[in-house]
Protein backbone atom coordinates (compact mmCIF):
# COMPACT_ATOMS: atom_id res chain seq x y z
CA UNK A 1 0.00 0.00 0.00
CA UNK A 2 1.50 3.46 -0.83
CA UNK A 3 2.15 5.74 1.62
CA UNK A 4 0.85 8.63 0.25
CA UNK A 5 -3.48 9.19 0.01
CA UNK A 6 -4.76 6.55 -2.56
CA UNK A 7 -7.45 9.53 -3.70
CA UNK A 8 -4.58 12.09 -4.18
CA UNK A 9 -2.67 11.77 -7.53
CA UNK A 10 1.18 9.88 -6.90
CA UNK A 11 3.37 12.49 -6.07
CA UNK A 12 5.56 13.67 -9.39
CA UNK A 13 9.29 13.55 -9.03
CA UNK A 14 10.13 16.40 -11.46
CA UNK A 15 7.35 19.25 -12.37
CA UNK A 16 9.76 22.16 -12.85
CA UNK A 17 12.67 23.03 -14.88
CA UNK A 18 14.08 25.50 -12.10
CA UNK A 19 17.26 23.29 -10.25
CA UNK A 20 16.33 24.75 -6.84
CA UNK A 21 12.24 23.89 -7.35
CA UNK A 22 13.22 20.05 -8.59
CA UNK A 23 15.44 19.66 -5.41
CA UNK A 24 12.50 20.67 -3.20
CA UNK A 25 10.20 18.42 -5.30
CA UNK A 26 12.75 15.64 -4.65
CA UNK A 27 13.35 16.09 -0.86
CA UNK A 28 9.24 15.63 -0.82
CA UNK A 29 9.42 12.75 -2.39
CA UNK A 30 11.42 11.13 -0.26
CA UNK A 31 9.91 12.22 2.47
CA UNK A 32 6.33 10.80 2.06
CA UNK A 33 7.95 7.92 0.52
CA UNK A 34 9.93 6.93 3.72
CA UNK A 35 6.83 8.30 5.62
CA UNK A 36 8.90 11.14 6.90
CA UNK A 37 12.27 9.56 8.01
CA UNK A 38 15.40 11.91 7.36
CA UNK A 39 18.15 10.75 5.78
CA UNK A 40 20.35 11.09 8.71
CA UNK A 41 17.69 8.69 10.71
CA UNK A 42 17.46 5.76 7.87
CA UNK A 43 21.01 5.62 7.67
CA UNK A 44 21.02 4.89 11.30
CA UNK A 45 18.92 2.59 10.89
CA UNK A 46 20.53 0.95 8.60
CA UNK A 47 23.97 0.72 10.39
CA UNK A 48 21.93 -0.39 13.80
CA UNK A 49 20.34 -3.47 11.85
CA UNK A 50 23.68 -4.16 9.93
CA UNK A 51 25.24 -4.36 13.77
CA UNK A 52 22.85 -6.70 15.09
CA UNK A 53 22.76 -8.54 12.02
CA UNK A 54 26.64 -8.99 12.79
CA UNK A 55 26.15 -9.80 15.98
CA UNK A 56 23.87 -13.10 15.23
CA UNK A 57 26.14 -13.76 12.77
CA UNK A 58 28.61 -14.18 14.97
CA UNK A 59 26.86 -16.45 17.21
CA UNK A 60 26.64 -18.74 14.31
CA UNK A 61 29.95 -18.73 12.82
CA UNK A 62 30.92 -22.54 13.06
CA UNK A 63 27.24 -23.29 11.52
CA UNK A 64 27.76 -20.31 8.71
CA UNK A 65 31.44 -21.89 8.23
CA UNK A 66 30.12 -25.62 7.71
CA UNK A 67 27.53 -24.31 5.02
CA UNK A 68 29.26 -22.24 2.63
CA UNK A 69 32.36 -24.91 3.62
CA UNK A 70 29.76 -27.46 1.43
CA UNK A 71 27.34 -25.51 -0.11
CA UNK A 72 30.56 -23.60 -1.94
CA UNK A 73 32.12 -26.64 -2.95
CA UNK A 74 28.61 -28.56 -4.57
CA UNK A 75 28.05 -25.38 -6.44
CA UNK A 76 31.47 -25.24 -7.88
CA UNK A 77 31.02 -28.87 -9.20
CA UNK A 78 27.65 -29.24 -10.43
CA UNK A 79 27.91 -25.74 -12.19
CA UNK A 80 31.97 -25.58 -13.62
CA UNK A 81 33.01 -29.41 -13.50
CA UNK A 82 32.24 -31.41 -16.42
CA UNK A 83 33.72 -35.11 -15.19
CA UNK A 84 32.61 -37.95 -17.34
CA UNK A 85 32.67 -41.72 -16.67
CA UNK A 86 34.41 -43.40 -13.68
CA UNK A 87 36.19 -41.55 -10.90
CA UNK A 88 40.22 -41.13 -11.06
CA UNK A 89 42.18 -39.48 -8.48
CA UNK A 90 44.06 -37.52 -11.04
CA UNK A 91 41.55 -36.10 -13.17
CA UNK A 92 38.53 -36.22 -10.65
CA UNK A 93 37.27 -33.38 -8.26
CA UNK A 94 33.89 -35.51 -6.81
CA UNK A 95 36.62 -36.56 -3.82
CA UNK A 96 36.67 -32.75 -3.02
CA UNK A 97 33.49 -32.84 -2.44
CA UNK A 98 33.53 -35.35 -0.25
CA UNK A 99 36.12 -34.22 1.49
CA UNK A 100 34.35 -30.67 2.23
CA UNK A 101 30.78 -32.72 3.40
CA UNK A 102 33.22 -34.94 5.75
CA UNK A 103 35.26 -32.06 7.30
CA UNK A 104 31.76 -30.40 8.24
CA UNK A 105 30.16 -33.12 9.88
CA UNK A 106 32.67 -34.09 11.91
CA UNK A 107 33.54 -29.86 12.84
CA UNK A 108 29.55 -29.50 13.66
CA UNK A 109 28.83 -32.39 15.42
CA UNK A 110 32.26 -31.69 17.90
CA UNK A 111 30.76 -28.24 18.28
CA UNK A 112 27.18 -29.49 19.28
CA UNK A 113 27.86 -32.37 20.73
CA UNK A 114 30.82 -32.55 22.62
CA UNK A 115 31.45 -29.24 23.52
CA UNK A 116 30.32 -27.02 26.35
CA UNK A 117 31.51 -23.75 28.39
CA UNK A 118 33.00 -26.50 30.75
CA UNK A 119 35.37 -27.86 28.37
CA UNK A 120 36.04 -24.63 26.83
CA UNK A 121 35.21 -26.63 23.51
CA UNK A 122 38.20 -28.30 23.28
CA UNK A 123 36.62 -31.34 21.46
CA UNK A 124 36.14 -28.97 18.83
CA UNK A 125 39.23 -26.96 18.90
CA UNK A 126 41.08 -30.31 18.32
CA UNK A 127 38.61 -31.39 15.43
CA UNK A 128 39.47 -28.51 13.78
CA UNK A 129 43.29 -28.74 14.29
CA UNK A 130 42.68 -32.08 12.88
CA UNK A 131 40.43 -31.63 9.76
CA UNK A 132 42.96 -28.71 8.49
CA UNK A 133 46.25 -31.15 8.43
CA UNK A 134 44.05 -33.54 6.55
CA UNK A 135 42.70 -31.01 4.52
CA UNK A 136 46.32 -29.69 3.90
CA UNK A 137 47.72 -33.09 3.26
CA UNK A 138 45.15 -34.14 0.82
CA UNK A 139 45.18 -30.71 -1.18
CA UNK A 140 48.34 -30.79 -1.99
CA UNK A 141 48.59 -34.24 -3.35
CA UNK A 142 45.99 -33.81 -5.01
CA UNK A 143 47.12 -30.48 -6.53
CA UNK A 144 50.55 -32.49 -7.64
CA UNK A 145 48.60 -35.21 -9.21
CA UNK A 146 46.09 -33.48 -11.46
CA UNK A 147 46.00 -33.39 -14.59
CA UNK A 148 45.39 -29.83 -15.82
CA UNK A 149 45.30 -31.48 -19.55
CA UNK A 150 41.36 -31.22 -19.85
CA UNK A 151 39.13 -28.32 -20.47
CA UNK A 152 39.78 -24.89 -19.36
CA UNK A 153 36.48 -24.88 -17.03
CA UNK A 154 37.94 -28.19 -15.49
CA UNK A 155 40.63 -26.60 -14.76
CA UNK A 156 39.66 -23.31 -13.20
CA UNK A 157 37.11 -25.46 -11.11
CA UNK A 158 39.71 -27.46 -9.64
CA UNK A 159 42.14 -25.12 -8.85
CA UNK A 160 38.88 -22.66 -7.36
CA UNK A 161 38.10 -26.45 -5.46
CA UNK A 162 41.40 -26.96 -4.28
CA UNK A 163 41.46 -23.01 -2.74
CA UNK A 164 38.44 -22.98 -1.56
CA UNK A 165 38.77 -26.50 0.57
CA UNK A 166 42.13 -25.03 2.16
CA UNK A 167 40.28 -21.62 2.69
CA UNK A 168 37.39 -23.23 4.69
CA UNK A 169 39.27 -25.97 6.41
CA UNK A 170 41.22 -22.49 8.08
CA UNK A 171 38.33 -20.99 8.47
CA UNK A 172 36.88 -23.99 10.62
CA UNK A 173 40.34 -23.61 12.35
CA UNK A 174 39.61 -19.97 13.44
CA UNK A 175 36.15 -20.18 14.64
CA UNK A 176 37.43 -23.20 16.99
CA UNK A 177 39.78 -20.54 18.41
CA UNK A 178 37.28 -17.95 18.71
CA UNK A 179 35.33 -20.40 20.44
CA UNK A 180 37.43 -21.80 22.59
CA UNK A 181 39.18 -18.74 23.98
CA UNK A 182 35.57 -17.20 24.73
CA UNK A 183 34.76 -20.41 26.55
CA UNK A 184 38.18 -20.07 28.41
CA UNK A 185 37.58 -16.33 29.36
CA UNK A 186 34.37 -16.95 30.96
CA UNK A 187 35.51 -20.04 32.68
CA UNK A 188 38.39 -17.86 34.24
CA UNK A 189 35.98 -15.17 35.36
CA UNK A 190 33.56 -17.88 37.12
CA UNK A 191 30.71 -17.04 34.82
CA UNK A 192 30.21 -19.95 32.98
CA UNK A 193 26.22 -20.04 32.64
CA UNK A 194 26.14 -15.84 31.83
CA UNK A 195 27.08 -14.70 28.28
CA UNK A 196 28.89 -11.21 29.18
CA UNK A 197 30.79 -9.52 26.29
CA UNK A 198 34.70 -9.82 26.19
CA UNK A 199 35.29 -6.20 27.35
CA UNK A 200 32.76 -7.25 30.52
CA UNK A 201 34.59 -10.45 31.37
CA UNK A 202 38.13 -8.40 31.34
CA UNK A 203 36.11 -5.72 33.95
CA UNK A 204 35.22 -8.04 36.31
CA UNK A 205 38.41 -10.46 36.50
CA UNK A 206 40.22 -7.26 36.83
CA UNK A 207 37.98 -5.99 39.35
CA UNK A 208 38.51 -9.50 41.42
CA UNK A 209 42.49 -9.03 41.38
CA UNK A 210 42.28 -5.14 42.52
CA UNK A 211 40.93 -6.29 45.76
CA UNK A 212 43.43 -9.00 45.63
CA UNK A 213 40.63 -11.98 46.04
CA UNK A 214 42.62 -15.38 46.24
CA UNK A 215 40.14 -17.86 47.18
CA UNK A 216 36.15 -18.30 46.71
CA UNK A 217 34.61 -20.99 49.40
CA UNK A 218 37.90 -22.68 50.17
CA UNK A 219 38.74 -22.86 46.48
CA UNK A 220 42.14 -21.06 45.32
CA UNK A 221 42.86 -18.83 42.87
CA UNK A 222 44.85 -21.30 41.01
CA UNK A 223 41.52 -23.93 41.36
CA UNK A 224 39.49 -21.13 40.08
CA UNK A 225 41.50 -20.22 36.81
CA UNK A 226 41.83 -24.43 35.72
CA UNK A 227 40.00 -24.73 32.78
CA UNK A 228 40.58 -28.91 32.87
CA UNK A 229 38.28 -29.27 35.77
CA UNK A 230 34.55 -30.44 35.20
CA UNK A 231 33.40 -29.40 38.94
CA UNK A 232 30.46 -26.66 39.23
CA UNK A 233 32.22 -23.76 40.75
CA UNK A 234 30.40 -20.97 43.16
CA UNK A 235 29.32 -17.80 42.26
CA UNK A 236 31.92 -14.78 43.44
CA UNK A 237 30.52 -13.21 45.92
CA UNK A 238 29.98 -9.05 46.19
CA UNK A 239 32.54 -8.16 48.22
CA UNK A 240 35.05 -8.91 44.93
CA UNK A 241 33.42 -6.42 43.10
CA UNK A 242 33.17 -3.67 46.04
CA UNK A 243 35.05 -0.45 45.92
CA UNK A 244 36.32 2.44 47.79
CA UNK A 245 33.01 4.16 46.54
CA UNK A 246 31.09 1.39 47.76
CA UNK A 247 28.11 1.31 50.34
CA UNK A 248 25.39 -0.73 51.33
CA UNK A 249 22.05 0.12 53.39
CA UNK A 250 19.15 -2.21 53.70
CA UNK A 251 16.00 -0.45 53.15
CA UNK A 252 12.27 -1.91 53.11
CA UNK A 253 14.49 -4.90 54.33
CA UNK A 254 16.25 -5.22 50.90
CA UNK A 255 20.07 -4.52 50.53
CA UNK A 256 20.82 -2.04 48.40
CA UNK A 257 23.96 -1.01 47.27
CA UNK A 258 25.22 2.22 45.98
CA UNK A 259 28.03 4.19 45.12
CA UNK A 260 28.71 7.46 46.66
CA UNK A 261 31.13 10.13 44.57
CA UNK A 262 32.09 13.55 46.18
CA UNK A 263 34.70 16.22 45.62
CA UNK A 264 36.46 16.03 48.87
CA UNK A 265 36.47 13.19 51.80
CA UNK A 266 35.16 15.25 54.39
CA UNK A 267 32.15 15.65 52.33
CA UNK A 268 31.93 11.85 51.58
CA UNK A 269 32.24 11.47 55.26
CA UNK A 270 29.88 13.84 56.31
CA UNK A 271 26.27 12.48 57.15
CA UNK A 272 24.03 13.85 54.13
CA UNK A 273 26.63 16.43 53.28
CA UNK A 274 27.11 19.69 54.59
CA UNK A 275 23.39 20.81 53.58
CA UNK A 276 21.67 17.86 52.95
CA UNK A 277 21.95 17.75 49.06
CA UNK A 278 23.11 15.25 46.82
CA UNK A 279 22.39 14.17 43.60
CA UNK A 280 20.91 10.72 42.59
CA UNK A 281 21.50 8.64 39.91
CA UNK A 282 18.84 5.96 39.08
CA UNK A 283 19.53 3.57 36.22
CA UNK A 284 17.16 1.51 33.74
CA UNK A 285 16.80 -1.80 32.59
CA UNK A 286 19.66 -3.84 32.66
CA UNK A 287 21.92 -0.99 34.06
CA UNK A 288 23.37 -0.10 37.59
CA UNK A 289 25.81 1.91 38.97
CA UNK A 290 28.22 0.72 36.84
CA UNK A 291 26.66 2.73 34.26
CA UNK A 292 27.24 6.06 35.53
CA UNK A 293 31.17 5.25 36.01
CA UNK A 294 31.75 7.96 33.44
CA UNK A 295 30.11 11.25 34.62
CA UNK A 296 29.32 10.51 37.99
CA UNK A 297 32.80 11.71 39.53
CA UNK A 298 33.19 14.10 36.99
CA UNK A 299 29.27 15.37 38.40
CA UNK A 300 30.77 15.50 41.82
CA UNK A 301 33.97 17.39 41.34
CA UNK A 302 31.84 19.95 38.95
CA UNK A 303 28.84 20.31 41.25
CA UNK A 304 30.94 20.48 44.76
CA UNK A 305 28.50 18.22 45.86
CA UNK A 306 27.96 14.60 46.74
CA UNK A 307 26.30 12.10 43.68
CA UNK A 308 25.01 8.53 44.92
CA UNK A 309 24.53 5.81 41.93
CA UNK A 310 22.00 3.23 42.78
CA UNK A 311 22.30 -0.54 41.80
CA UNK A 312 18.15 -0.94 41.82
CA UNK A 313 17.04 -4.94 43.25
CA UNK A 314 17.76 -7.22 40.67
CA UNK A 315 20.67 -5.23 39.64
CA UNK A 316 24.37 -4.76 39.92
CA UNK A 317 25.28 -5.76 43.94
CA UNK A 318 21.90 -5.44 45.34
CA UNK A 319 20.32 -8.18 47.02
CA UNK A 320 18.04 -10.00 44.74
CA UNK A 321 15.31 -11.59 47.07
CA UNK A 322 13.67 -14.56 45.91
CA UNK A 323 9.47 -14.53 45.10
CA UNK A 324 8.70 -16.48 48.36
CA UNK A 325 10.30 -14.20 50.62
CA UNK A 326 8.19 -11.40 49.81
CA UNK A 327 4.58 -10.31 49.76
CA UNK A 328 2.95 -9.12 46.43
CA UNK A 329 2.68 -5.64 48.05
CA UNK A 330 6.32 -5.78 49.13
CA UNK A 331 7.48 -6.85 45.86
CA UNK A 332 11.24 -5.09 45.80
CA UNK A 333 11.20 -4.55 42.09
CA UNK A 334 7.95 -3.11 41.80
CA UNK A 335 8.81 0.88 41.20
CA UNK A 336 6.06 1.37 43.97
CA UNK A 337 8.74 -0.41 46.30
CA UNK A 338 11.42 0.92 44.81
CA UNK A 339 9.81 4.64 45.67
CA UNK A 340 9.62 3.77 49.28
CA UNK A 341 13.33 2.15 49.18
CA UNK A 342 14.77 5.35 47.56
CA UNK A 343 12.38 7.44 50.53
CA UNK A 344 14.29 5.05 53.21
CA UNK A 345 17.68 5.78 51.80
CA UNK A 346 17.44 9.12 51.51
CA UNK A 347 16.45 9.43 54.66
CA UNK A 348 19.17 7.25 56.40
CA UNK A 349 21.76 9.28 54.58
CA UNK A 350 19.90 12.54 56.32
CA UNK A 351 18.90 13.97 52.69
CA UNK A 352 16.79 16.98 52.31
CA UNK A 353 16.94 18.02 48.65
CA UNK A 354 18.00 15.93 45.69
CA UNK A 355 18.24 16.27 42.29
CA UNK A 356 16.94 12.78 40.41
CA UNK A 357 18.77 12.26 36.87
CA UNK A 358 16.79 8.87 35.61
CA UNK A 359 17.68 6.83 32.46
CA UNK A 360 14.85 4.65 30.77
CA UNK A 361 12.59 3.19 33.32
CA UNK A 362 14.87 5.38 35.86
CA UNK A 363 13.23 8.13 34.62
CA UNK A 364 10.17 6.48 35.52
CA UNK A 365 11.26 6.01 38.92
CA UNK A 366 12.33 9.59 38.98
CA UNK A 367 8.69 10.63 38.04
CA UNK A 368 6.80 8.30 40.28
CA UNK A 369 9.23 9.77 43.52
CA UNK A 370 8.18 13.47 42.84
CA UNK A 371 4.61 13.02 42.49
CA UNK A 372 4.58 11.05 45.54
CA UNK A 373 6.22 13.86 47.44
CA UNK A 374 4.05 16.37 45.62
CA UNK A 375 0.82 14.59 47.04
CA UNK A 376 2.09 14.46 50.42
CA UNK A 377 2.14 10.57 50.39
CA UNK A 378 5.38 9.93 51.54
CA UNK A 379 5.77 10.77 55.05
CA UNK A 380 9.60 12.11 54.89
CA UNK A 381 10.99 15.56 54.88
CA UNK A 382 12.51 15.32 51.66
CA UNK A 383 12.18 17.83 48.17
CA UNK A 384 12.84 17.17 45.05
CA UNK A 385 14.81 20.60 43.76
CA UNK A 386 15.77 19.33 40.28
CA UNK A 387 15.12 16.60 38.17
CA UNK A 388 16.93 15.09 34.90
CA UNK A 389 15.32 12.38 32.38
CA UNK A 390 17.81 10.51 29.44
CA UNK A 391 15.56 8.85 27.33
CA UNK A 392 12.82 8.47 29.82
CA UNK A 393 10.93 4.89 29.75
CA UNK A 394 7.39 6.66 30.32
Amino acid sequence: MPPWNQDEPAPELLTSDEGKGSLQQLRRFCSRIFCGLSCSRICNYTVFFCVCLASLLSQVAPVMVAVIDTGTMLVLYFVCHTEEGDFHFDSGLIDMVGLSVARTIVNITSYLGCGDRQNCHKPYLYTAYATLSVTLVYVFVKVCKYHYTSSSDDAWAAVLMFLVSAVCSLAHMLCAQSVHATAKKRRKAQLTSSRLAPSEQDWLMEAGAAQGYSSVEGKSKRALSDTDSDDEVPDLPCKVFVDSQSRFLTCEGVEVHYKLFSHSERQAEADGGDDGFAVVLLHGFGGGAFSWRLVAEELARRGGTRVLALDRPGFGLSERPYRHSFLETSNPYSLHTQVKMLFSLCQQLGLKRIVLVGHADGGLLSLMTSARLMEGAAEVDLKVAGMALVAPNL
